[in-house]
This record gives C-alpha cells, structure tokens and sequence, in this order.
C-alpha cells in the first residue's frame, strides 16, 4: 500500500515538474507566428516597366520610346486574404506524461516559417492583342515567351512551369521574356504596339485576369 502511494506520488511530482519545465521552454514562443494562410481574391494591378540597358534599373516605360522586348518587365500584384497561425503552448496533464518522453525543449523547437497558398496558383498566361511575330499571333497563349523572374527554380517560361508543377503561388509577379541557350526564346516584330491580357488560375478552378497599359515594343 505505501509502495503503490508512494509510486502515485512520484508520478504526480514528475508530472507537476515536467509541466513546469514545459512551460518555461515555451513560454518564449508563446503568440510567435508560425505560417500564414494565403488566399488569393484576384489581381490588383499590372504594370509595365523596362530593365535600364547602362545601369540595369528598374524604370517606367516612357509612352512614346516604349522599352526594347528583351527589357520589358509586367509587374503582376495580386489581391489576398490572409490568416496568421500563432504557437500556442499546450498545458494538460497529457503533454506533461509525454514530456517524460520527449525533451519540452525540442516539443517546443518551431519548424521554419512557411507560407501556405490555399487554393495555390495553377496556371499563368499571358496573351497580345497584337500579333507578336508569324508564329504567335493576336490572342495567342505567349506563356512559352515568358518567365516569372525568381519564381520557377530551372523552368524557363511559365508553359515549362505549368506543365512539370513548378510554378510557385506567389502575391506578386514580374513577367519578363524567356531566354533559352543565352537568346530570347522569340524574336518580336518591332516597331510595334501591345496590350498584355494576364491570365492567373488557381486549383479550385477559380480564373482572374487583368490588362497592362499599352506598351510601344520599339525594339528587340
């Protein structure tokens, strides 16, 4: 009878400490953001700027010089709806009997922070209201011409992206030509003037799109 009194009272004791020492390990992660939920809700704007040929900066499109092809650059901005995950210390007697287990300081150790895209985007496309050379016409899908700089790891152009799941959820995009092998992956005819349709699908099936301001394409 005093052995099982005594065992009882060990195990009460331990678990009182470990609940402590679990608090004290966590209590500095209380409330920290863990991941944010995004959703997007459609595209805010499109905007049409040029990469600088001397200085390679970022500059507007003057109206009437327009920018060269291989300089332009369409800044996407996407609309979202977004939720913080906050850690939250768990307190009962259960975490307290596994904390005889597992160390509270590596039960309270946060994974990195991540974003999470709920639905995630699935699909990119851009279109021309203008004929882009004989082989890509007015209204065509141009997503084989174009990239999201920074976004797609080794894919080349959105297409390549789309296709091998690479493409990354993001809440901005800039859009600029696809290079292949050093050369742009098409040739323009130019002089000539554009209107861009962008054209961003998600998972759920859900499609929003946007049209830049007409951009003067003035060279290769």
């Amino acid at each position: 009878m005093n052995h099982t009194a005594l065992s009882f009272a060990l195990i009460t004791t331990l678990s009182i400490a470990s609940c402590s020492q679990s608090d004290d390990s966590c209590s500095d992660l209380e409330g920290k953001i863990t991941h944010t939920s995004t959703e997007i809700t459609g595209i805010e704007s499109a905007s049409v700027f040029k990469r600088s040929t001397n200085s390679n900066v970022v500059e507007a499109v003057d109206q009437f010089n327009g920018t060269e092809f291989s300089n332009l650059i369409i800044e996407i901005k996407l609309s979202w709806i977004e939720e913080q995950h906050r850690f939250r210390a768990t307190n009962t007697f259960i975490q307290s009997f596994l904390d005889w287990f597992i160390s509270p300081v590596m039960a309270c150790t946060l994974a990195p922070y991540y974003e999470d895209y709920q639905p995630a985007v699935s699909s990119l496309q851009i279109f021309s209201d203008s004929d882009v050379n004989e082989n890509y016409a007015a209204g065509s899908d141009l997503a084989q011409l174009f990239s999201a700089n920074g976004m797609m790891g080794e894919s080349t152009s959105l297409l390549e992206a789309t296709n091998n799941g690479t493409l990354a959820s993001a809440r901005t995009y800039s859009l600029e030509p696809a290079w292949v092998g050093g050369e742009l992956a098409t040739a323009p005819t130019t002089p000539n003037e554009h209107i861009f349709t962008i054209m961003i699908s998600l998972e759920d099936g859900s499609t929003f799109e946007i049209r830049t301001p007409e951009v003067l394409l003035s060279g290769i």
